[in-house]
């Protein structure tokens, strides 16, 4: 079975364009309803502040 590459190329690409394409869908989605785009157990997000000198200047 020896399939010459300039009949493979092609399908290889449109294959990369098409993963390309739902990456970008998916991604896009998770942003539209608000999903987190950071992996379980990895926190990209900044921790919030707690202790007296937080609740004393929030007022």
């Amino acid at each position: 079975m020896d399939i010459p590459f300039f009949e493979l190329a092609p399908v290889i690409a449109i294959g990369v364009v098409a993963m390309s394409i739902g990456w970008v869908v998916t991604t896009w989605l998770r942003i539209k309803h608000g999903y987190p785009l950071e992996t379980p157990g990895v926190s990209r997000s900044i921790p919030r502040p707690t202790g007296k000198a937080w609740s004393e200047s929030s007022c």
